[in-house]
Protein backbone atom coordinates (compact mmCIF):
# COMPACT_ATOMS: atom_id res chain seq x y z
CA UNK A 1 0.00 0.00 0.00
CA UNK A 2 2.88 2.32 0.81
CA UNK A 3 4.44 1.73 -2.61
CA UNK A 4 1.18 2.57 -4.39
CA UNK A 5 0.79 5.73 -2.30
CA UNK A 6 4.39 6.75 -3.05
CA UNK A 7 3.80 6.32 -6.78
CA UNK A 8 0.46 8.14 -6.61
CA UNK A 9 1.99 11.08 -4.73
CA UNK A 10 3.73 12.27 -7.90
CA UNK A 11 0.64 13.02 -9.99
CA UNK A 12 -2.98 12.94 -8.86
CA UNK A 13 -5.80 12.19 -11.28
CA UNK A 14 -9.58 11.91 -11.04
CA UNK A 15 -11.43 8.64 -11.39
CA UNK A 16 -14.33 8.14 -13.80
CA UNK A 17 -17.23 10.52 -13.23
CA UNK A 18 -19.90 8.26 -14.75
CA UNK A 19 -19.18 5.33 -12.39
CA UNK A 20 -21.78 4.37 -9.76
CA UNK A 21 -19.87 4.96 -6.52
CA UNK A 22 -21.21 3.37 -3.35
CA UNK A 23 -18.26 3.47 -0.94
CA UNK A 24 -15.71 5.87 -2.44
CA UNK A 25 -16.03 9.34 -0.94
CA UNK A 26 -13.56 11.27 -3.11
CA UNK A 27 -13.67 10.04 -6.72
CA UNK A 28 -12.15 13.32 -7.89
CA UNK A 29 -8.77 12.33 -6.48
CA UNK A 30 -6.91 9.02 -6.67
CA UNK A 31 -4.70 10.13 -3.76
CA UNK A 32 -7.74 10.80 -1.56
CA UNK A 33 -9.14 7.42 -2.58
CA UNK A 34 -5.91 5.73 -1.48
CA UNK A 35 -6.09 7.60 1.82
CA UNK A 36 -9.66 6.36 2.30
CA UNK A 37 -8.50 2.79 1.59
CA UNK A 38 -5.61 3.24 4.02
CA UNK A 39 -7.89 4.51 6.80
CA UNK A 40 -10.43 1.73 6.19
CA UNK A 41 -7.62 -0.81 6.28
CA UNK A 42 -6.31 0.68 9.53
CA UNK A 43 -9.80 0.58 11.08
CA UNK A 44 -10.24 -3.08 10.08
CA UNK A 45 -6.84 -4.12 11.42
CA UNK A 46 -7.23 -2.12 14.62
CA UNK A 47 -10.71 -3.57 15.14
CA UNK A 48 -9.29 -7.07 14.65
CA UNK A 49 -6.50 -6.33 17.14
CA UNK A 50 -8.89 -5.02 19.82
CA UNK A 51 -11.47 -7.74 19.25
CA UNK A 52 -8.87 -10.49 19.30
CA UNK A 53 -7.84 -9.19 22.72
CA UNK A 54 -11.46 -9.42 23.89
CA UNK A 55 -11.78 -12.93 22.47
CA UNK A 56 -8.52 -14.00 24.09
CA UNK A 57 -9.60 -12.69 27.51
CA UNK A 58 -12.98 -14.43 27.19
CA UNK A 59 -11.45 -17.70 26.05
CA UNK A 60 -9.11 -17.72 29.07
CA UNK A 61 -12.17 -17.80 31.32
CA UNK A 62 -13.85 -20.77 29.63
CA UNK A 63 -11.51 -23.62 30.77
CA UNK A 64 -12.04 -22.72 34.45
CA UNK A 65 -15.80 -22.45 33.91
CA UNK A 66 -15.84 -25.82 32.12
CA UNK A 67 -13.93 -27.42 35.01
CA UNK A 68 -16.46 -25.93 37.42
CA UNK A 69 -19.34 -27.24 35.31
CA UNK A 70 -17.80 -30.74 35.13
CA UNK A 71 -17.18 -30.74 38.90
CA UNK A 72 -20.76 -29.61 39.55
CA UNK A 73 -22.14 -32.33 37.30
CA UNK A 74 -19.94 -35.11 38.68
CA UNK A 75 -19.44 -34.20 42.34
CA UNK A 76 -21.98 -31.62 43.56
CA UNK A 77 -25.33 -32.29 45.13
CA UNK A 78 -28.50 -31.80 43.13
CA UNK A 79 -29.45 -28.59 44.93
CA UNK A 80 -25.96 -27.10 44.46
CA UNK A 81 -26.00 -28.34 40.87
CA UNK A 82 -29.36 -26.60 40.22
CA UNK A 83 -28.10 -23.38 41.80
CA UNK A 84 -24.59 -23.17 40.29
CA UNK A 85 -24.70 -25.02 36.96
CA UNK A 86 -27.09 -22.59 35.18
CA UNK A 87 -24.92 -19.62 36.21
CA UNK A 88 -21.74 -21.37 35.09
CA UNK A 89 -23.26 -22.36 31.73
CA UNK A 90 -24.70 -18.84 31.33
CA UNK A 91 -21.22 -17.38 31.90
CA UNK A 92 -19.78 -19.74 29.27
CA UNK A 93 -22.58 -18.72 26.89
CA UNK A 94 -22.05 -15.02 27.62
CA UNK A 95 -18.29 -15.28 26.95
CA UNK A 96 -18.97 -17.25 23.76
CA UNK A 97 -21.56 -14.69 22.59
CA UNK A 98 -19.25 -11.75 23.39
CA UNK A 99 -16.44 -13.45 21.50
CA UNK A 100 -18.71 -14.19 18.54
CA UNK A 101 -19.91 -10.55 18.50
CA UNK A 102 -16.31 -9.30 18.59
CA UNK A 103 -15.34 -11.65 15.76
CA UNK A 104 -18.43 -10.56 13.77
CA UNK A 105 -17.51 -6.87 14.25
CA UNK A 106 -14.00 -7.55 12.93
CA UNK A 107 -15.42 -9.55 10.03
CA UNK A 108 -17.78 -6.67 9.18
CA UNK A 109 -14.84 -4.24 9.06
CA UNK A 110 -12.94 -6.56 6.73
CA UNK A 111 -16.02 -7.01 4.52
CA UNK A 112 -16.30 -3.21 4.22
CA UNK A 113 -12.61 -3.08 3.32
CA UNK A 114 -13.06 -5.86 0.75
CA UNK A 115 -16.04 -4.07 -0.83
CA UNK A 116 -14.09 -0.80 -0.94
CA UNK A 117 -11.08 -2.50 -2.53
CA UNK A 118 -13.38 -4.19 -5.07
CA UNK A 119 -14.92 -0.82 -5.97
CA UNK A 120 -11.47 0.78 -6.27
CA UNK A 121 -10.33 -2.10 -8.49
CA UNK A 122 -13.39 -1.78 -10.73
CA UNK A 123 -13.19 2.00 -11.08
CA UNK A 124 -9.43 2.00 -11.67
CA UNK A 125 -9.86 -0.69 -14.33
CA UNK A 126 -12.59 1.36 -16.01
CA UNK A 127 -10.56 4.56 -15.62
CA UNK A 128 -7.46 2.84 -16.99
CA UNK A 129 -9.42 1.56 -19.99
CA UNK A 130 -10.91 5.01 -20.55
CA UNK A 131 -7.51 6.68 -20.23
CA UNK A 132 -6.05 4.11 -22.63
CA UNK A 133 -8.79 4.92 -25.15
CA UNK A 134 -8.09 8.64 -24.75
CA UNK A 135 -4.35 8.03 -25.14
CA UNK A 136 -4.95 5.98 -28.30
CA UNK A 137 -7.24 8.70 -29.67
CA UNK A 138 -4.64 11.38 -28.89
CA UNK A 139 -1.92 9.25 -30.50
CA UNK A 140 -4.07 8.88 -33.63
CA UNK A 141 -4.70 12.63 -33.70
CA UNK A 142 -0.98 13.28 -33.22
CA UNK A 143 -0.18 10.94 -36.13
CA UNK A 144 -2.76 12.73 -38.27
CA UNK A 145 -1.25 16.10 -37.31
CA UNK A 146 2.22 14.82 -38.21
CA UNK A 147 0.93 13.70 -41.60
CA UNK A 148 -0.81 17.04 -42.11
CA UNK A 149 2.42 18.81 -41.10
CA UNK A 150 4.36 16.76 -43.64
CA UNK A 151 1.81 17.64 -46.33
CA UNK A 152 1.95 21.30 -45.32
CA UNK A 153 5.76 21.19 -45.45
CA UNK A 154 5.55 19.75 -48.97
CA UNK A 155 3.08 22.45 -50.01
CA UNK A 156 5.27 25.18 -48.45
CA UNK A 157 8.33 23.75 -50.21
CA UNK A 158 6.40 23.67 -53.50
CA UNK A 159 5.18 27.25 -53.01
CA UNK A 160 8.70 28.33 -52.05
CA UNK A 161 10.09 26.70 -55.20
CA UNK A 162 7.45 28.46 -57.34
CA UNK A 163 8.19 31.72 -55.55
CA UNK A 164 11.94 31.36 -56.19
CA UNK A 165 11.26 30.54 -59.85
CA UNK A 166 8.92 33.55 -60.14
CA UNK A 167 11.58 35.81 -58.56
CA UNK A 168 14.15 34.57 -61.04
CA UNK A 169 11.71 35.13 -63.89
CA UNK A 170 10.91 38.61 -62.55
CA UNK A 171 14.63 39.42 -62.29
CA UNK A 172 15.12 38.26 -65.88
CA UNK A 173 12.10 40.30 -67.04
CA UNK A 174 13.48 43.39 -65.28
CA UNK A 175 16.85 42.93 -66.93
CA UNK A 176 15.16 42.49 -70.31
CA UNK A 177 13.03 45.58 -69.65
CA UNK A 178 16.07 47.58 -68.60
CA UNK A 179 17.94 46.49 -71.71
CA UNK A 180 14.93 47.34 -73.91
CA UNK A 181 14.57 50.77 -72.32
CA UNK A 182 18.23 51.48 -72.83
CA UNK A 183 17.79 50.74 -76.51
CA UNK A 184 14.92 53.26 -76.89
CA UNK A 185 16.15 56.47 -78.58
CA UNK A 186 15.96 59.75 -76.68
CA UNK A 187 17.00 61.19 -73.30
CA UNK A 188 13.66 61.46 -71.56
CA UNK A 189 12.91 57.78 -71.44
CA UNK A 190 15.67 56.90 -69.02
CA UNK A 191 14.22 58.72 -66.02
CA UNK A 192 10.64 57.66 -66.85
CA UNK A 193 11.61 54.06 -67.43
CA UNK A 194 13.23 53.73 -64.03
CA UNK A 195 10.16 55.12 -62.28
CA UNK A 196 8.01 52.25 -63.52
Amino acid sequence: MGSVMAIASKKDFPLRVDFNYTLLKYPGSFQATLMQVSHTMHRALYSAHVNMGIIQINMRQIPALLKTAVMLITQASTSLNKAMLPRTLASIGRFANESAAAARASLDQFEILQALLQEVLEVTTVTGSHNKEIAEKLATEADELREETKEMDKIVANISAHYDAARKDLGKVRQDYHAAMMDVPGDGWDSHAWNV
